[in-house]
């Protein structure tokens, strides 16, 4: 019998954050003063972003290349707020988050590189404490969702069983793994269903 979930588990993009390629996009051409069309040829039509997701570039590393790619020199910072530039907080979900944190222990899983996890956390030293170490991102562990050897990973990080472990995703490839793998899992779509789901697992 699948036990009550001690753990949710959250994605990052889609889920805790809103996100917007396209903002992406015209911030790095508004800052590099380069064509929105060749930042997309240069740099998001070419594997850089799967490099970044997997680790296979690290922080510094995806910034060289970036710039190598584009012709710019940007330093670290700005790059980082240039990757940033397409997330935005969702403010219901995080305040379902805190309320979450009286009955259960958070963690997330993200698809991205290094530099965006440290950037999100720069810009919002309020929100991601809320999951303390327990904020996994794809090239901390070379695998990326839907993998099954990635939700391993990651259980594996939290001490926790899939049966243990609540999964929000917007993917529909992604919650199908998790619940392959034993997880209780909720598709997201919007704060309001997601808020009726916890209610019916006891943790809000």
């Amino acid at each position: 019998m699948s036990r009550q979930p001690s753990t949710v588990l959250f994605d990052m993009g889609g889920v805790l954050f809103t996100y917007d390629a396209a903002r992406r996009l015209r911030y790095i051409s508004e800052t590099c003063a380069i064509p929105e069309s060749e930042i997309q040829a240069r740099v998001f039509d070419t594997d850089f972003d799967h490099r970044c997701e997997t680790g296979a570039l690290d922080g510094p590393q995806s910034c060289l290349e970036f710039n190598r790619l584009c012709g710019t020199e940007l330093t670290r910072n700005d790059f980082r707020t240039a990757l940033t530039s397409a997330f935005e907080p969702n403010g219901i979900v995080f305040g379902i988050a805190r309320e979450l944190t009286r009955q259960c222990t958070l963690a997330g899983f993200t698809n991205n590189g290094h530099e965006i996890r440290a950037g999100l956390a720069a810009l919002h030293p309020d929100l991601l404490p809320l999951f303390a170490d327990r904020l996994v991102c794809s090239a901390e562990i070379g695998l990326l969702k839907p993998d099954p050897g990635a939700f391993q990973a990651v259980l594996t990080r939290l001490g926790r069983q899939p049966d243990e472990v609540l999964f929000v995703d917007d993917s529909e490839a992604n919650v199908r793994a998790a619940a392959a793998m034993g997880f209780h899992i909720h598709r997201f779509f919007d704060a309001e269903s997601l808020e009726t789901d916890l209610r019916s697992f006891g943790l809000l």
